[in-house]
């Protein structure tokens, strides 16, 4: 039995995918939130991260924190930044998390242009720093939240998406590290007790189509972009031969599901109910904003965690409340806005990998072991 089935339930305790469950997901949210947990769904929530675009992803888990439904759900899941946003909602400490996007990340993560010859782009090891100086996670404090938390992460050996618990006696630190830790970005592929490591999207593009980790009926989808993905990115093509040289077809499997997400995507839809490998999937979606991946202009960046927040409280509450409400007619002007920056980095960050110019970490970083692999 994997390590999911020990804490969320064995496999006859969750209904089985293969059958659409009667109730939509919203149904199943509002029932239990009244209350009544008379029904055999199992629902997940699913965060996705999207570099500094979380802090959009982490205003929409605020919202729902807010909101009590994280607390009905029966397993939180998050990819790279959302994996972040989930650890310190179990943490307790879903407001200090969103302050790191505009306070710290900015200035710390992405590196100058200066000194991109250097190194990778991403200045991972700031995480380290982040975790245990500026807003300590402890492991001890995990067990804030009644609900199990957990982060995937990319076997690059095995070339699977994998599902670890946020809890125990795993170095959460590490896997919250190797769920961020973007092909090409952040240099080459993290080790954790031997083996490779990175972030949870290469092959997981999306979170929405991961109910079959959990074997869940029902799953909520958080997205950190206004609209649906498209295909393949040419930053994204181009990283292709230096994934298939970290891992023979590592990088086919990569832009292969990237473009299965683009199916998938006009397939869900937003704010629609749609059955997908078996299970109900609920994409919520925010108003479309300009944070992309490396943003670092603060006052975008808060503007991003407004049109998460709001539309949340929108779609469940009916209304946009508290201290992140938004003008609504601003933000229907305002298109939605590409990766700026994000695009261009990936061009020049593939090419220095590909001239063996980019070095990234190949230590050993802890002893935890995944779990969940699918």
């Amino acid at each position: 039995m994997s390590e999911v089935d020990q804490i969320v339930g064995g496999p006859d305790a969750r209904r089985s995918p293969g059958v659409p469950h009667g109730l939509s997901t919203r149904a199943v949210i509002e029932r239990r939130l009244a209350g009544n947990r008379d029904d055999d769904a199992f629902l997940v929530i699913a965060v996705e991260g999207g570099g500094l675009r979380g802090v959009v992803s982490g205003a929409m888990l605020i919202a729902l924190d807010d909101l009590g439904i994280t607390r009905v759900a029966d397993a939180i899941v998050g990819t790279s930044a959302g994996a972040i946003n989930v650890a310190y909602l179990a943490a307790g400490r879903t407001w200090d998390a969103l302050s790191a996007y505009y306070d710290l990340l900015p200035a710390h993560l992405v590196r100058p242009a200066h000194e991109a010859l250097r190194g990778p782009l991403l200045r991972m090891d700031f995480l380290d720093e982040l975790f245990t100086r500026h807003l300590p996670l402890l492991p001890e404090q995990l067990g804030q939240h009644p609900v199990p938390v957990f982060a995937t992460v990319t076997d690059v050996d095995q070339q699977c998406t994998a599902a670890v618990a946020l809890s125990g006696d795993v170095d959460v630190h590490a896997w919250l590290k190797a769920s961020s830790w973007l092909p090409v970005l952040a240099g080459r592929p993290l080790r954790i007790d031997g083996r490779r490591w990175l972030d949870g999207g290469v092959l997981c593009p999306n979170l929405a189509t991961a109910g079959e980790l959990f074997q869940a009926t029902h799953l909520l989808s958080v997205c950190s972009r206004a609209d649906a993905t498209e295909g393949p990115s040419v930053g994204e093509r181009l990283a292709r031969p230096v994934l298939n040289h970290w891992a023979a077809g590592l990088g086919d499997r990569f832009l292969a599901a990237r473009q299965q997400w683009a199916v998938d995507a006009a397939h869900l839809g937003a704010y629609t109910d749609a059955v997908h490998r078996g299970t109900r999937v609920l994409r919520v979606t925010p108003r479309p904003h300009r944070v992309g991946r490396l943003t670092r202009e603060v006052g975008l960046l808060l503007d991003g965690a407004r049109c998460g927040y709001a539309q949340v409280m929108e779609y469940f509450d009916g209304q946009s409340r508290c201290h992140f409400g938004v003008g609504h007619a601003e933000h229907r002007r305002r298109p939605a806005a590409p990766d700026a920056g994000a695009e261009p980095a990936m061009v020049r960050a593939v090419a220095l990998s590909m001239a063996g110019a980019s070095r990234g970490a190949d230590g050993d970083a802890g002893r935890a072991q995944p779990a969940g692999v699918a």
